[in-house]
Order: structure tokens, then C-alpha cells, then sequence
């Protein structure tokens, strides 16, 4: 169970997160942000090699759109203290746009992808880096959220690990999404979170 607070251009999103493992390999989740957006999703994983591989899927919605994500995640550990992962998602976009008139803008297809590191500096800190890319593949040309369909981000998280949960700071600067059910965004945003280990 973990909970985070994102702030964006003087706004301030909660979010609560919950997972559990039904087996070795498949794990489910779910997450409420007070927005809100409700979503459920589900992952396979399994190490292949020295790399551990995860598929994975999503649902969620809110008043204002429905989010459906696909994606894969390979993550490796380079050396005791350092480890890389590469993501990469796809993401259907179902904005209601004018419940008025009831007119949906459909077919928001996103690409989005992200390749970063963690390296331990003691048993009880990691820093993070991240830099994402992302693909904004249709429904960016009647109702333009960013000029142009190929956006950037990078990452910064600082984790603090006491015995019994996890603490992080992260900084994102960049165009990106805080929050799936939130519009596109060029102002940096940061992230507090903090999660229970069971």
C-alpha cells in the first residue's frame, strides 16, 4: 500500500495505491487519485536469464476519460548497487469531451516509453533517473494538448528506506502527464510518496 501527493502548477493531486501477489508471477492493483480517477490492472512476471521481464495492463477512468495500457518492463541488475530497466506502454485515450452535447473525442493513442536507472548509495537511500519519450500517435490534430507529437521528460527520485516503508521525492521536468487522468502539462512537477512494505 503506498500513497503519493503530485504538485503541478499549484495544484495538488493524492493518490492511493494498492497491490498484492495471487502467485510467484501475477500480481494485481488498483489506484484512486482525488481527481477521481479509479484504475485496475494486472502484471505477469518472470526472470529470463538476469532479466527480470513483466507484461502488463490497466484500466482506468475517471469523469473526463477512460485510459486503457498495454506494456512491457525489463529491468537488470548491472552490479550490486546499480540496476537499468527500459519501459514501454501503449495507451488508449477515450476523452469525453462535451458530455453536453454527448460528443467524445476518441481514439487518443499514446506511445510512451522510458529508460532509467537506480543505484543504491547505502542499504537505506537509491537515486533514480529517468528520461521518458513519448509518441502521441492520434487524436493530438483537432484538440492539440502539445505542439508537437513527440515529447520529452526526465526524472529525478531521491528513496529513503527505513525498516518498515519507503519514502521518495521525485522532480519531473518536461512536457508528461502527472497523473493519467491529467491533461498533458509543460510545468515541472514534484511527487512525495510513501509506501508500506506487508
Amino acid at each position: 500500500m503506498s500513497t503519493e501527493v503530485s504538485s503541478y502548477n499549484d495544484k495538488l493531486i493524492t493518490t492511493v495505491f494498492a497491490s498484492t501477489d495471487i502467485t510467484e508471477e501475477v500480481n494485481i492493483n488498483a489506484e484512486l487519485d482525488s481527481t477521481g480517477y479509479l484504475a485496475f490492472g494486472g502484471s505477469y512476471g518472470m526472470m529470463l536469464g538476469s532479466f527480470y521481464t513483466e507484461a502488463y495492463g490497466s484500466y482506468g477512468r475517471s469523469d473526463n476519460v477512460d485510459v486503457y495500457n498495454l506494456g512491457g518492463l525489463i529491468v537488470t541488475q548491472v552490479t550490486e548497487s546499480l540496476v537499468i530497466y527500459i519501459n514501454t506502454s501503449h495507451q488508449w485515450r477515450k476523452t469525453k469531451g462535451f458530455p453536453i452535447l454527448e460528443l467524445e473525442i476518441f481514439d487518443n493513442r499514446e506511445w510512451k516509453n522510458s529508460l532509467g536507472a537506480r543505484y543504491a548509495l547505502v542499504p537505506w537511500c537509491d537515486i533514480g533517473y529517468s528520461v521518458g519519450y513519448d509518441k502521441l500517435l492520434s487524436g493530438n490534430e483537432g484538440w492539440k494538448e502539445v505542439e508537437n507529437d513527440s515529447i520529452t521528460h526526465q526524472d529525478f527520485t531521491v528513496t529513503f528506506k527505513p525498516v518498515w516503508f519507503d519514502t521518495f521525492i521525485r522532480y519531473t521536468t518536461g512536457t508528461h502527464r502527472v497523473r493519467p487522468g491529467e491533461p498533458i502539462t509543460k510545468h515541472d512537477s514534484i511527487e512525495l510518496g510513501f509506501s508500506k512494505r506487508f
